[in-house]
C-alpha cells in the first residue's frame, strides 16, 4: 500500500466502532489500558489490526469480520506491517469523527 496512513482511508463508520468494541471486549484490560496499532498492507479500506494490552500481550484482528485472525492470532504482526502510530481508545473515538465528518 501506498498510503502508511491506512486509517485515511477507511470511509466506513462501523470500521472504527468495531475497533473500538473489540478494544473494550478483547479481554486485554480496561479500554483506558489497551492500544491498537493499524495493517499497513492491502487496500486500506478494512485494515486489519491488533490491540495490545499493558502486560504486552497481543491479540490480531480481522479488518473485515473483527473477528480474531485466523492465524496465529496471539502473535503480533510483523512490525514492518503495522502503523508506527499506536492509537488509544479516545484516539479510535478521533478516528471516528474524523471518517463521519467525511460522509
Amino acid at each position: 500500500m501506498s498510503n502508511n496512513r491506512p486509517w485515511e482511508l477507511v470511509v466506513d463508520p462501523s470500521y472504527f466502532r468495531a475497533v473500538m468494541g473489540t478494544m473494550v471486549s478483547a479481554g486485554l484490560g480496561p479500554k483506558e489500558d489497551v492500544w491498537v496499532r493499524i495493517g499497513t498492507t492491502g487496500e486500506g479500506k478494512k485494515p486489519n489490526y491488533q490491540v495490545q494490552g499493558p502486560d504486552g500481550r497481543v491479540i490480531r484482528f480481522s479488518g473485515t469480520s473483527h473477528k480474531i485472525y485466523h492465524e496465529a492470532p496471539y502473535v503480533s504482526f510483523e512490525p514492518d506491517n503495522l502503523s508506527d502510530e499506536i492509537f488509544t481508545y479516545p484516539d479510535v473515538v478521533k478516528l471516528l469523527a474524523l471518517c463521519l465528518q467525511k460522509a
